[in-house]
């Protein structure tokens, strides 16, 4: 099957915005993570919207520890973008497999994640959503950070939703997302 220049090879992941599937970039002949966001979510303008705020937020960061985003577009009814494909899968399938990590590996992956962090603080991104699901392990082993979806600038203007709300995944929430700040 293709879409719009690319050639799906196989599915890779599913979370909640939509499904990554490994693809070829047929121009470039290079394969590439492809993002497709869910059926049940296309007709969603504010989710759509969050979707491509996603790939842009991803897109200003050049950074050997982020996944690199290289197209975001929408064919049809469909919205995608295209990604490093990064072949080692993530520290958290990693954990479920090896349930244990060395000392000297996480502190390591570690310091990889947080050189990705600290890049993207200096160009006025925060995450706001870091955890083992989102470190991907390239075939060097470094990590790479992926899954900006809630990603959000530092000179953003807060949403009354945002202020009255908790964004990110409970058990690695920041306390200072807690507190609003």
């Amino acid at each position: 099957q293709t879409l719009a220049g690319y050639r799906i090879i196989e599915r890779v992941g599913r979370g909640g915005m939509g499904t990554v599937y490994r693809a070829e970039q047929v121009d470039l002949q290079r394969v590439v993570a492809l993002k497709i966001i869910s059926d049940e979510h296309v007709k969603d303008k504010e989710f759509v919207d969050l979707f491509i705020h996603e790939a842009r937020a991803s897109a200003k960061l050049n950074h050997p520890n982020i996944v690199q985003v290289y197209d975001v577009k929408r064919h049809g009814e469909s919205y995608f973008f295209s990604m490093e494909y990064v072949s080692g899968g993530s520290v958290q399938e990693l954990l479920n497999k090896q349930r244990r990590l060395a000392v000297d590996e996480c502190v390591r992956m570690i310091l990889d994640a947080a050189r990705g962090l600290e890049y993207a603080h200096k160009k006025g991104i925060v995450h706001r959503d870091v955890k083992p699901d989102n470190f991907m392990i390239s075939e060097t082993g470094a990590i790479k950070i992926g899954d900006m979806g809630l990603a959000r600038g530092l000179d953003e203007k807060v949403g009354p939703e945002e202020e009255t709300s908790v964004i990110g995944t409970p058990h690695y929430i920041a306390p200072e997302q807690v507190l609003g700040r």
